[in-house]
């Protein structure tokens, strides 16, 4: 497996990755979404002989209503025929570097905690726009990061338009 920065030129496949790993393409038009208003702050590929078959991106993240070095991560994707051989792992082991040497200081998801906790992530205490309890979670990047923060975390807005 092979990981690296998304390229303009990966857009298709990038797409038909997502579609095929959510069996819909809400997720899809939400990184096309992402994509049309500029808010992907980090977004990588992994490939196998030649051929996308995971993709992660991350965009930013407000509390409050105030811009956060905090990024949201959504989606993950693996191609189904790709899925439990560890490119989702390496994916987001990817991200959680990229996102820590560029300074960012959280990271927050909407995802399924047995499978984040094995990263870091846990039940986030500040309120999110989704009303999720359990499935909405945080990692520091920064130790105290998130110490003291209050308020609604949101996503970027492509999140809203994009009905996921």
């Amino acid at each position: 497996m092979f990981i690296r920065h998304a390229r303009e030129e990966d857009q298709d496949d990038v797409l038909t990755v997502v579609g095929a790993a959510f069996h819909r393409q809400d997720e899809a038009v939400l990184v096309a979404h992402l994509r049309d208003n500029d808010d992907i702050v980090l977004e990588f590929v992994a490939e196998m002989a030649e051929s996308t078959v995971g993709h992660v991106v991350a965009s930013p993240m407000t509390v409050a209503g105030n811009a956060t070095d905090y990024l949201g991560v959504a989606p993950l994707s693996v191609k189904p025929e790709w899925q439990s051989h560890g490119i989702g792992t390496g994916l987001m082991q990817f991200l959680i570097e990229a996102a820590k040497d560029a300074g960012y200081k959280a990271l927050f998801l909407l995802g399924e905690p047995e499978y984040y906790k094995r990263f870091g992530f846990t039940r986030s205490h500040l309120d999110n726009e989704y009303n999720a309890t359990d499935s909405f979670m945080h990692l520091e990047l920064e130790t105290g990061a998130l110490t003291g923060v209050s308020g609604l975390a949101q996503y970027a807005p492509a999140f809203r338009s994009a009905s996921v």
